[in-house]
Parts: C-alpha cells; sequence; structure tokens
C-alpha cells in the first residue's frame, strides 16, 4: 500500500480538529462580504464547521482510491493549498473580527484578496477532481 495516500487521508482527518478549535476561539466572530449594497454575513463558527465537513468528505474521496494511481503533486498541491486556505482563512477572520474603524479602502483590500484566495482555492479543487478522475480511470495498484 502507498504510504503517501495512506498519510494523505490520515492527515486531512487530523487537522479537523484544528480548524474547529480555531472556530470555537471566538463565537461572536463573523465574515462579512459587501457585494454593492448587499452584505453577506456569516458566523465563522459556521464556516468552521463547513470546512470540518469538506475535509471530512476529501478524506474519504483520498481513503476510497487509496489503491488507486494519483498524481503525487497534484495531491501535495491540493492538499496544502485547501488546508492552508483554511486555516488561512479563519484565522485571519478572527483577527479581522477584533479590529474595528478599519476604513472602507483597507476593507476593499481585504475582500480583493479573499476573492483572489477563493479562485485559487477553487482552482486547487479542479486539480482534485482531475487527481481523482485519472485515479479512478487508471487501473489499481498491486
Amino acid at each position: 500500500m502507498n504510504t503517501m495516500t495512506l498519510q494523505t487521508h490520515k492527515l486531512i482527518w487530523i487537522s479537523i480538529l484544528p480548524i474547529l478549535l480555531i472556530s470555537f476561539l471566538d463565537k461572536n466572530a463573523i465574515f462579512d462580504i459587501q457585494y454593492h449594497d448587499t452584505y453577506f454575513i456569516f458566523p465563522l463558527l459556521h464556516l468552521g464547521i463547513l470546512f470540518s465537513i469538506v475535509l471530512g468528505i476529501i478524506g474519504l474521496i483520498y481513503w476510497w482510491i487509496s489503491d488507486r494511481p494519483v498524481i503525487n503533486w497534484m495531491k501535495l498541491v491540493h492538499i496544502g493549498v485547501t488546508i492552508g486556505f483554511m486555516f488561512t482563512f479563519l484565522i485571519t477572520n478572527l483577527v479581522r473580527s477584533k479590529l474595528y474603524d478599519l476604513g472602507f479602502v483597507i476593507l476593499m483590500d481585504i475582500n480583493l484578496t479573499y476573492a483572489i484566495f477563493i479562485l485559487i482555492f477553487v482552482g486547487c479543487q479542479l486539480l482534485f477532481l482531475v487527481n481523482i478522475f485519472k485515479g479512478l480511470v487508471g487501473s489499481k495498484k498491486n
């Protein structure tokens, strides 16, 4: 059995606990996005739970295809960006929720940075789908 595949799903499942702990640090912390005249407000606790569910599903998929050949660099990039994004996103929102009176220009820059990070995150999820497809189409490892 490939040791890297075995460690991949375990690493993902282990990362769920710190993500939940970060999201429980401040139950009043929120993530808000302004899009024109509309504000989208999400409690950080709910985002932490959502991220944990997503990581659980991704870990389950990696466990499910553990006997299939996958492209290792795609797997490493996907795992690194996914877990790194979730940690960074929760921590920066936790800090941002403590800061008041940042000013409109700084908030616009922060929202633009979030948008770029979200696009990179979505791109890495596409790598994940390509890697799963390659693993399912390829023959099983012996």
